[in-house]
């Protein structure tokens, strides 16, 4: 038998065999031959290719990337230290490196995709305060600086409690003298803090 991959003589139901021609002679006796011809076409190539669509931030694990294929379906998906399951396609929550997947096809075709996660700049939050009038005086007010990518959400805390301004707002008002800190969180998850005093401009006589 001849052709691409070498078959052992008498093999009869060869396996594994790369695309190409093949050639069996059978012989019976010493006069009797009879010659086949088969071709094995090669089946279609699997591609695959990773696309990092988020950035990770002071070594968080917010990063995320969409893995791109060509060939399914899929038997096996290996690599990425086990962050990609069998099915999922959209990895995320990882840390800015290097990641490499083989992705197999169910006839055994293999292709390798790499990507590097990058890291993002990092937040930056601040608060600007303008005193209130007096210790009982709601009219403070506290306005965010940021250098984060809408969409993000906010988040207040304030001492006393009950005065934190409402959530998913950059400028608070209507303050009464205290303590105010904003968290600032982006859609990949990156976030910052600030904290600054809402201070009294006149003292309580």
């Amino acid at each position: 038998m001849s052709g691409p991959t070498a078959i052992p003589l008498g093999t009869t139901n060869p396996t594994n065999l790369a695309a190409g021609t093949y050639t069996v002679t059978v012989s019976s006796g010493a006069t009797c031959n009879a010659t086949a011809t088969a071709t094995i076409a090669p089946g279609p190539s699997v591609s695959a290719s990773l696309i990092p669509t988020t950035t990770s931030c002071n070594g968080a694990p917010t990063g995320n990337y969409r893995l791109h294929l060509a060939v399914p379906p899929l038997e096996r998906l290996n690599g990425l230290d086990q962050q990609l399951s069998h099915q999922e396609h959209k990895p995320h929550g990882i840390i800015a490196s290097a990641y490499s997947v083989t992705v197999t096809s169910a006839n055994g075709c293999t292709a390798i995709a790499s990507a590097t996660i990058p890291i993002g700049p990092d937040i930056t939050a601040s608060l600007t305060t303008v005193p209130a009038v007096c210790n009982t005086s709601p009219d403070g007010s506290a306005v965010l600086t940021t250098n984060a990518i809408p969409p993000y959400t906010t988040a207040w805390t304030s001492t006393p409690a009950w005065a934190a301004p409402a959530p998913n707002t950059t400028i608070g008002t209507g303050l009464f003298p205290g303590t105010y800190n904003i968290t600032i969180t982006q859609a990949n998850g990156c976030s910052a803090s600030a904290t600054a005093v809402v201070a009294q401009a006149r003292p309580f006589l």
